[in-house]
């Protein structure tokens, strides 16, 4: 009896041993994205003869078979996983080798290459010539900035605006717009329209200070409401500052000379020396505001306008004006110091109190007791002063003109046992006739303090004096700048007055925005105000924000700045003999020669397409598995079955032949 039948049975059991560890394998990847389930196929055992007879040894496991079928798609919001819908592989590239993928969970590493995190190898893009390349966002974080070159404006401005109105906004939102400058900044600036007689408008941007930006324009339009052709376009250059405050102004200004005038004529101040200790600016323009310059130092001027000027190219020098915005500095009208009318005069002295009651002071005959009020338009009226004696410690004062007409009074005036006026009669009030028919309400100080008062005390005779304050009209005699900036002028009259402050302006570098103004959509018509801004070109520095796949493998790049740029693309590779392929463990295959192997964009020679966000899972399936295992599972028992049924034969063709 032969023991082929223990032999072959063994070799069964041996295989579907194998075949039950790969069903195992499969199912344990049944989660795995990528994942590609194997078949393993069985072969029979060579046979062999002995004379006459053909031995059969059984079965083997002669290879497996990958399952190259595509799994299900799965969502999974993750910017980086990619899948292929249809055919293909992803290429992985690590040194000179180069493996195969269906697994799409990618990322990028910390130098900014798309990879496996499993492996470390980096995902094969492709590029206009086919050839592979790293796909990588290492220089692409950043978007380079644009300068604004054109802005435009539409729509209308109601012709039925009162002149003199501001129109800064639209029918939905203020006309403010961001301009990027050379260095690649972004400014917010706004639109101003100012309406003017007729069918004229003006135009001035404005910058968030509220400064002005480029010289104001105007705009005309025909009678039908259209703009005038030679105002459609226009250029603008805007120079970005931050105006110094006093404070910082102290710290840079370097004070200079004095400007004196002869007769009020601005021209005679001559001119002075400005310079600033620092990397800061003085700032000129041209009549209309524009044609900005900045300047470190230069000689300085009144114009009989009164502009301050540089006096080598006549340009108008900028101050800061009451609002904190800019404007030219200008003093034309602060040549003349207006009169400052009396409010106060001062009374000292004594009256006699041994006097008879009903005695005035002056007594007829003596010189009067007179003083000047200066009124409202600089004029001064002569008073003549009365004082009488009313009782022991009262007195009564009158106040007349100069032909005695009575003008104010009487005021009553009580003393003190020691002669001191009592507190209610210290500081009264007296009404005067002013030059323009009005009246002047005067503070009439009797009582300044016990040294400077009008007394009535014993042993000194009656004498009274007045000081009276109040000041003629002045004209301009000298002009300095303090150490803030400011205009200081001093007047013939005494009186000194502040006036504007100087400019200065910090640039913080080379800061420019140049840009063409179009208005061609703009119209005057009678309605409503839906002036826009139509477009403003150029763009801010911007960072990658997010990223995107699209169906043909290629990158989107999406920056903070709003632009959207085309990136690498993704790389798929398919080949002639797909069982070229070897699995090497990780969802990795490799291909040898006979694979025949090409390359190209996803959608292209029959490759599948890209499906962003998304990951191939496993094309394990469990039912498939369960009867395969089934069926393994009846091969085992059978065979085993056989081997005890041999088993079996053998051990009682033994025991008979012992028996013997």
């Amino acid at each position: 009896m032969s023991m082929g039948s223990i032999y072959s049975s063994l070799s069964s059991l041996l295989s579907f041993s194998k075949a039950l560890e790969n069903s195992s394998n499969n199912v344990s990847n049944l989660n795995t994205p990528g994942y590609k389930g194997r078949d393993v196929r069985f072969s029979e055992l060579a046979n062999f003869s002995e004379g006459d007879t053909t031995r059969n040894e059984g079965a083997k496991i002669q290879d497996s078979q990958l399952r190259f079928q595509n799994g299900d798609i799965s969502e999974t919001g993750n910017d980086t996983d990619l899948a292929i819908d249809g055919l293909g592989f992803f290429i992985l590239r690590t040194g000179s080798e180069e493996l195969y993928t269906r697994a799409g969970g990618f990322k990028f590493d910390s130098n900014g290459f798309l990879i496996d995190p499993e492996t470390g190898y980096r995902v094969a893009g492709i590029d206009g010539g086919g050839n592979l390349v790293d796909i990588s966002i290492k220089n692409s974080i950043y978007s380079e900035p644009e300068k604004t070159t054109q802005v435009s404006l539409s729509g209308n401005l109601d012709s039925g605006t009162l002149a003199g109105s501001t129109v800064n906004s639209g029918a939905d939102s203020l006309l403010e717009f961001d301009v990027v400058d050379n260095l690649g900044t972004a400014r917010k600036l706004q639109a101003v329209f100012e309406k003017q007689l007729g069918n004229q408008w003006t135009l001035q941007f404005i910058d968030q200070s509220g400064n002005p930006v480029g010289a104001k324009e105007a705009i005309h339009f025909t009678s039908d409401g259209h703009i005038r052709s030679e105002d459609k376009n226009y250029s603008v250059s805007y120079f970005p500052y931050r105006l110094q405050t006093a404070e910082q102004t102290k710290e840079v200004f370097t004070l200079p000379g004095e400007f004196n005038f002869t007769d009020s004529d601005l021209t005679t101040g001559g001119t002075q020396s400005f310079t600033l200790s620092d990397d800061v600016y003085f700032i000129t323009r041209d009549e209309t505001g524009g044609n900005v310059q900045f300047v470190g130092s230069g000689q300085f001027s009144f114009t009989e306008d009164g502009y301050l000027v540089n006096t080598s190219d006549m340009s108008r020098v900028a101050g800061i004006g009451t609002e904190g915005t800019l404007t030219d500095l200008n003093i034309s009208d602060l040549v003349t110091n207006p009169a400052q009318p009396t409010n106060q005069v001062s009374v000292s002295g004594n009256l006699d109190p041994d006097l008879s009651i009903g005695s005035v002071v002056p007594a007829v005959g003596d010189p009067a007791i007179t003083f000047e009020i200066t009124q409202s338009d600089g004029s001064h009226m002569e008073i003549h002063t009365e004082f009488t004696k009313q009782d022991d410690q009262e007195w009564e004062v009158v106040f007349r003109n100069e032909s005695g007409t009575l003008l104010a009074g009487p005021l009553a005036l009580n003393y003190e046992e020691s002669g001191l006026l009592a507190a209610e009669s210290r500081v009264l009030t007296a009404t005067f006739p002013d030059s323009d028919e009005g009246t002047l309400s005067i503070q009439v100080r009797f009582h300044e303090s016990t040294t400077n008062s009008l007394t009535q005390i014993s042993g000194s005779a009656s004498s009274v004096s007045f000081d009276a304050n109040g000041t003629d009209e002045g004209d301009i005699e000298s002009l300095n700048f303090t150490e803030e900036g400011f205009v200081e002028i001093h007047y013939t009259n005494g009186n000194t007055v502040e006036g504007p402050r100087i400019a200065i302006a910090d640039r913080s570098g080379s800061a420019v925005s140049e840009f063409e103004v179009s208005l061609e959509g703009l119209t005057s018509l009678s309605g409503i105000n839906s002036v826009e801004i139509a477009d403003v070109d150029g763009r801010s520095a911007g960072r990658l924000t997010a990223y995107s796949f699209n169906e043909s493998g290629q990158m989107t790049l999406n920056y903070s700045n709003g632009e959207s740029v085309d990136g690498p693309t993704v790389a798929l590779a398919n080949f002639v003999n797909i069982n070229g392929l070897t699995g090497i463990g990780e969802t990795l295959f490799k291909a040898d020669k006979s694979a025949g192997r090409f390359i190209a964009k996803a959608g292209e020679k029959g490759l599948g397409k890209i499906q962003g966000k998304s990951i191939e899972l496993s094309n394990v399936e469990l039912s498939r598995e369960f009867a395969e295992i089934i069926i393994i599972q009846r091969g085992y028992q059978a065979s085993s079955q056989i081997m005890n049924v041999s088993n079996e034969l053998i051990e009682t063709l033994y025991n008979n032949v012992r028996g013997r």
